[in-house]
């Protein structure tokens, strides 16, 4: 039993370590890069020209047309992409928003784990010095039942 509990102390906090490391390397990585691409398409859209057909005195503010068709194409093809990178960062967020309640558990686990570790050492030490004092082990396992059960 103690050497199980002596592992797990060790394994469960190296999990939700390793966990919250990945997660926060796969975040950066994935904000990094749909960043680049939505400041890329953001640029392009903002050095686009827009000139306006006709003269100022032959059109009302509410008639403007655009001459440049592609460059209205082109602007609405960024603003799919820039929606689409948008949704694709918006899922990865819910997908590390998952992961951190495992990490926790994780974390949670290896704290008991602890809790038990030391529990037990210190009931190896207590029978070694006091094996003849029944009232001592048993005080002490009610309140590592009770520490137990409050974590």
């Amino acid at each position: 039993f103690y050497a199980i509990v002596a592992a797990l102390t060790l394994v469960f906090p190296l999990g939700a370590m390793m966990l919250g490391i990945a997660i926060r390397i796969e975040a950066e990585n994935a904000l990094r890069s749909v960043t680049d691409d939505i400041q890329r398409h953001v640029r392009r859209a903002l050095h686009q020209q827009w000139p306006l057909s006709g003269s100022s005195d032959e059109c009302s503010p509410l008639s403007f047309k655009v001459k440049d068709e592609e460059g209205l194409r082109a602007t609405m093809e960024d603003a799919r992409v820039v929606h689409s990178l948008a949704q694709g960062l918006l899922k990865k967020v819910r997908y590390f928003h998952q992961l951190f309640p495992v990490a926790r558990l994780l974390l949670g686990a290896g704290m008991l784990c602890a809790v038990l570790l030391c529990s037990t050492i210190l009931g190896v030490i207590l029978v070694h010095h006091f094996p003849s004092m029944p009232y001592l082990w048993q005080t002490y396992c009610g309140t590592v039942f009770v520490g137990t059960l409050s974590c």
